[in-house]
């Protein structure tokens, strides 16, 4: 399926109205559209086109920010600054205009989850889609391509194959319910270099032994349960620790309640008292019966 420029904003533009940003209001975007001109002048001090999907974004739906449920897109002035950065700080080559050669390239697009660290970054390898944790979806400005990186176990940043194009990877990501995603077999797992070898007859690649309907290795699969796992304890016992809580004073407001009534103080003076324990009893019950449904919610029983 490949849908075109249009589609892939009005869809971008749908979900931007449910994004959770009380601050801004609903539907409220965090940047307005860039013009056409700021956009020109954007590409001009990188000294590169931006990709037509990325221009038609920034000027049809929003300069950047998050705009996007769980996504925070740079803006104009944020790809240039990082540039600057670069040039600044000389931490990229000045000798390759590409992050990977081809070869490289291909073995990353065939093992979905393979990185490489690469020593020196080019000029045009900006991070472009901040998507959770410490995971950036870079672009390369020379090809358009998508490169997503994490800290890896080498204390270095692993670079793994995202998409070849920015259309190509919101096109994968919008063609599924959050829920269902599983984007997380893209993001740098194991090195390529022990996949290589894997796949030459040493074992079993990590591949292979990938769970695609989880969409993450097995090691990462089983990590993510049993965390999981803990997470839902800890919150069934907090749980039921403020239920306790709320229904002692609960207690403690009744008892208050009957003290009152049977003092010897003005009876003005007790409506007023009444009226107000009475507001504070409602509202306590209300919250241990919220409370006691979140306990029995079938989410934290899933595995």
């Amino acid at each position: 399926m490949t849908l075109s420029y249009s589609t892939i904003c009005e869809r971008l533009r749908a979900h931007a109205k449910y994004t959770p940003e009380a601050d801004f209001g609903e539907g409220h975007l965090e940047y307005p559209p860039a013009s056409e001109l700021s956009v020109q002048v954007c590409e001009a001090k990188l000294g590169f086109k931006l990709p037509p999907m990325l221009c038609e974004i920034y000027k049809a739906v929003a300069n950047g920010g998050n705009f996007w449920p769980g996504y925070d897109f740079a803006t104009t002035d944020d790809l240039v600054e990082q540039h600057n950065s670069f040039l600044r700080y000389s931490v990229s080559s000045h000798n390759q205009s590409r992050l990977f050669d081809d070869a490289t390239i291909e073995a990353l697009r065939t093992h979905p989850g393979a990185y490489v660290c690469p020593e020196y970054l080019p000029d045009g390898c900006l991070r472009l889609v901040h998507t959770g944790c410490n995971v950036w979806a870079n672009l390369e400005g020379s090809t358009g391509r998508l490169y997503l990186n994490d800290e890896v176990p080498e204390d270095a940043t692993g670079y793994s194959f995202g998409a070849d194009s920015l259309e190509e990877w919101l096109e994968r990501r919008l063609s599924v319910p959050s829920s269902r995603s599983n984007e997380g077999r893209y993001q740098p797992h194991y090195p390529l270099i022990t996949e290589l070898a894997n796949g030459n007859g040493e074992g079993e690649t990590q591949a292979e032994k990938q769970e695609v309907g989880d969409g993450m290795s097995t090691p990462h699969h089983h990590r993510y349960r049993d965390g999981m796992a803990d997470f839902r304890n800890q919150l069934l016992t907090g749980l039921e620790k403020a239920r306790i809580e709320i229904t002692q004073q609960i207690y403690g407001v009744d008892a208050m309640q009957r003290s009152i009534t049977e003092s010897d103080w003005p009876t003005s003076s007790k409506r007023d008292w009444l009226f107000d324990l009475s507001l504070t009893m409602r509202e306590l019950a209300e919250s241990e019966a919220q409370l006691d449904h979140s306990i029995a919610a079938p989410w934290l029983f899933r595995s």
